[in-house]
């Protein structure tokens, strides 16, 4: 349980980092600083508690009742253990006066500046090895966004690896070749044989996933102009059956590929027409259960997105050595955000 609970389950925490990249590229309609005074405000006079986060709450009890910090934030009753549940205020003022910190102070807070000690402590009393020089050296890996024609008619804009956005563009190229198909994107009652074919695309695409990972620690070019071809696509498509399905070999999975959770995103068109697909995470439900007793942070378990060696499913399928940890490596996302632009009027 290293890699979900407790200090050694924690990556370098990388989301501030690339929104102030955004920020800097294609912000300054406000502040950085009005940027946080909502989520400020929030944290302070009290925000309700949803029901998703309460069923997430409740599914953690006993991680919760454990643990001291998290006790002293999700413990609404200490004399019936009572949690915190749907419908319920919070207030977290400590994290308020954090995000007040970077507010005022920038990113720079965060990784290298007032709050960079207080974090590296309370990751290390948790047993981690994140180090000062790990937050002062992380960086943003900024790319132009892969893209693929629909149809003649839409094109859609994802991510890179080692997120899984090579992944969408593959399952589009297969799809868009069912010709008979077309009318489906557009209906809200697509066919079962639409679907059939969406599921066994998705086998296909799933089983070279498992071969992905961080670009900038292995090649994976050909992988990568392989899942982006139309001629591959093509091949792919041509051994996809509408009367049958097949065991699991038969779609090329050599790896296992580890999924276990999913996450939040949000995805917002502006009035000017600006598209944001924005993916963020913790991993699991609160993470690695690690909260900072000073920052009020709770910090992510992003290492279990590893896979670990000398491991099989139950298949009897190996871990997938492109997605072993190393230093300075990103592991592998089953996220795919997409922005999809009409290519007539560019909206």
């Amino acid at each position: 349980n290293m890699s979900v609970t407790g200090g050694l389950a924690i990556g370098v925490p990388g989301d501030l980092r690339a929104y102030e990249k955004a920020y800097q590229l294609f912000g300054g309609g406000v502040t950085w600083k009005e940027l946080f005074e909502p989520t400020i405000q929030l944290c302070r006079e009290g925000f309700r508690i949803s029901e998703s986060q309460g069923a997430a709450i409740k599914q953690t009890t006993r991680v919760i009742l454990d643990d001291p910090a998290l006790r002293q934030l999700f413990v609404k009753n200490s004399t019936t253990n009572e949690l915190y549940g749907a419908g319920d205020i919070m207030r977290r003022p400590k994290l308020a006066r954090t995000l007040e910190i970077v507010a005022n102070q920038g990113a720079d807070a965060f990784y290298t500046g007032e709050l960079s000690d207080k974090i590296v402590k309370e990751i290390q009393d948790r047993g981690g090895i994140i180090t000062k020089q790990d937050l002062a050296q992380f960086n943003v890996d900024f790319q132009e966004a892969l893209s693929i024609d629909i149809n003649n008619t839409y094109t859609a804009y994802t991510t890179h690896a080692p997120t899984s956005g090579p992944i969408l563009t593959f399952i589009l190229n297969i799809l868009q070749g069912f010709q008979s198909d077309q009318g489906n994107f557009k209906t809200s009652n697509p066919s079962a044989l639409f679907y059939h074919r969406l599921i066994e695309a998705f086998k296909f695409a799933y089983a070279k996933r498992s071969e992905i990972g961080d670009p900038s620690k292995i090649n994976i070019t050909e992988l990568i102009r392989n899942l982006t071809s139309k001629d591959y696509a093509d091949d792919i498509r041509s051994r996809i059956r509408d009367n049958t399905t097949f065991g699991y070999q038969y779609y090329g999975g050599t790896w296992e590929d580890r999924i276990r959770t999913g996450t939040a995103h949000i995805s917002v068109v502006g009035l000017d027409g600006d598209a944001v697909a924005l993916t963020s995470t913790v991993n699991q439900y609160f993470g690695s259960k690690v909260l900072g007793p000073e920052t009020d942070i709770i910090y992510n378990d992003q290492m279990d997105s590893f896979s670990t060696p000398n491991t099989i499913n139950s298949f009897g399928v190996p871990a997938s050595p492109a997605n072993f940890i190393a230093p300075g490596k990103r592991p592998v996302s089953s996220m795919a955000p997409l922005v999809v632009i009409e290519k007539q009027s560019q909206r």
